[in-house]
């Protein structure tokens, strides 16, 4: 008899439309690999945020393109998901809420909606009705699972599991126009990212436009991005010239994306 406790794995990602490189390597590469080792539940989570159907969708489509197995909708769970939500806002301060560095963040960048503030009480509503036991988090979600378990601490009436982060090692991935601001697919400037829906002509021409400096060797914001996609794809000669990096770049990148048949 095996009495090792049941293991899942439970991850959403806000759907974005296309999906580029940051977001591959920053979830979606390590949700692959969770999903071979056991019991997984993924969803696009449009809760979180407003977004169009067509987004939704296309962002379904692309990570099950992606080998992305056992995902759905987060707005197609049941309505128990809601109810328990909005129970468990009963249970939470707006201390505990103002207290969340992530939330002080994005107050500089964007409305304090109370979506935003209350962002991490959904997410121990996702993770409560999916019974998650383990939940893949960049170090900027900690935080937020710490909240999720502090709050199944206060409620043991309740049948919660208490679920554990699996912090990955997620690369920093930032523009290949401007190395100080993040990959996104906000940015008006398709250049700026790699989708993972780019041809491989695309991402050659992509590549090999992306800012850089006189040398490999400068440290500018533009040359540590280029290297830090290069590392996270497999690479690990030292190169001088950059023609042989870019072009080992984007054989690395095509053979890492263009494994899905997305072309």
């Amino acid at each position: 008899m095996n009495d090792s406790p049941h293991i899942r794995y439970v991850s959403g990602i806000r759907p974005t439309g296309h999906i580029h490189l940051g977001n591959y390597l920053g979830a979606i590469r390590q949700w692959k690999k969770l999903q071979e080792q056991g019991d997984s539940l993924f969803f696009v989570a449009d809760l979180h945020g407003i977004h169009s159907s067509g987004e939704t969708l296309d962002t379904l489509s692309t990570l099950r393109d992606l080998g992305i197995r056992n995902i759905t909708i987060q707005s197609d769970f049941d309505s128990r998901h809601l109810r328990l939500h909005a129970r468990l806002m009963h249970y939470v301060t707006l201390g505990q809420l103002n207290r969340m560095t992530q939330f002080k963040e994005k107050s500089e960048k964007e409305a304090q909606t109370a979506a935003l503030l209350t962002y991490p009480v959904l997410m121990a509503a996702d993770i409560f009705h999916l019974d998650g036991t383990h939940v893949p988090v960049g170090n900027d979600q900690v935080q937020h699972i710490e909240f999720v378990r502090d709050l199944c601490d206060r409620l043991p009436h309740e049948p919660f599991l208490k679920p554990e982060a699996v912090i990955g090692d997620y690369p920093r991935i930032m523009s290949l126009t401007d190395g100080t601001r993040k990959m996104s697919k906000s940015d008006p400037d398709d250049m700026s990212r790699i989708n993972v829906t780019d041809s491989a002509d695309t991402i050659r021409s992509k590549v090999m436009a992306a800012k850089t400096a006189m040398s490999l060797s400068d440290d500018t914001p533009e040359v540590r991005n280029l290297k830090t996609i290069y590392r996270a794809v497999g690479g690990s000669k030292e190169h001088d010239r950059w023609k042989l990096f870019k072009d080992e770049l984007v054989e690395l990148l095509v053979a890492e994306l263009g494994a899905y048949d997305l072309r």
